[in-house]
């Protein structure tokens, strides 16, 4: 049972930051109806930022964090405007390709600064407790109560902000949000702000689990978009509700599959979701034909 809980335990942690990248990935969608596929690289870039503001700037970890999140923040407004914007009459492709631009550029600048080799970044707050049997490292009660928390927020600001509003707007109609003087440029500059924020999180908080390395984000990226699919690509809840099935049924498949399932496991889940449920596991909107 203790074995049970345990990864029960494991899946929902690694669901949570799936859960967050999902969640990060569908607010750029919602609004700009692209994929940001720089959102991994980006993310990574994050714990870059963080492990150099506390090691090189001395700030408080607390701190390091938060200034790492706002340049993320910033980030993703120097992208919207100088890669996306002028892209916008162009149609999904140019804007996808884009972004691999702006991935292969994030990750050539992080080789540079911060060179190709493991950087070393131990968890600020050590140990762990066993209750049961069940062995939970303060470090990942750390990552949960992060990611609620960071949930939290996002949920409070498109429910009761007049951003969220104007995002909601122009997700359910661009058109009718702008004949209604919402800017457009206002919501996708802060969309993608946001977006590389939250995004930013996960690589912050699993940098000293993940290692820094180039690229250490890039399975969660990949897990993050499965759970995206999962969730429809429509739902801020489906995402999250994607990437906890996707990290429970991770956790399970590390004990208990063979480790080449393991390896394929979300190409495997999108596979079988694209051919029983196309349009996502909790996605309740119905198909319409045109005719």
């Amino acid at each position: 049972m203790s074995e049970t809980i345990q990864l029960i335990i494991a899946g929902i942690e690694n669901g949570l930051a799936y859960g967050l990248v999902a969640l990060a990935l569908i607010m750029i969608f919602k609004t700009a109806n692209v994929l940001n596929f720089a959102q991994g690289t980006l993310a990574g870039l994050s714990g870059y930022l963080a492990y150099w503001f506390f090691t090189s700037g001395n700030f408080p970890w607390p701190l390091a964090a938060l200034a790492a999140l706002a340049c993320a923040f910033l980030i993703g407004i120097v992208m919207e405007r100088i890669a996306v914007r002028p892209l916008i009459q162009s149609g999904f492709f140019s804007i996808v390709i884009a972004t691999l631009a702006v991935d292969a550029f994030a990750t050539n600048a992080i080789e540079q600064v911060f060179g190709t080799d493991p950087l070393p970044f131990p968890p600020p707050i050590a140990g762990a407790i066993d209750v049961g049997g069940v062995r939970l490292t303060h470090w990942s009660i750390v990552i949960m109560i992060t990611a609620v928390v960071v949930l939290s927020i996002i949920t409070a600001l498109i429910q009761r902000t007049e951003l969220g509003l104007a995002m909601r707007a122009f997700a359910d109609d661009q058109t009718a949000a702008q004949l209604m003087g919402v800017s457009e440029a206002y919501v996708s500059r802060m969309t993608w702000g946001l977006s590389t924020a939250v995004g930013g999180v996960v690589g912050i908080v699993l940098a000293p689990v993940l290692f820094l390395q180039t690229g250490y984000m890039n399975g969660t990226f990949i897990n993050g978009l499965t759970a995206a699919i999962l969730g429809g690509f429509v739902s801020l809840s489906g995402g999250v509700l994607g990437g906890l099935t996707l990290g429970l049924l991770d956790a399970f498949a590390v004990k208990y599959a063979p480790k080449a399932l393991v390896a394929a496991l979300p190409l495997l889940v999108v596979l079988l979701l694209l051919l029983l449920r196309p349009r996502g596991l909790f996605n309740r909107q119905k198909s319409t034909e045109r005719v």
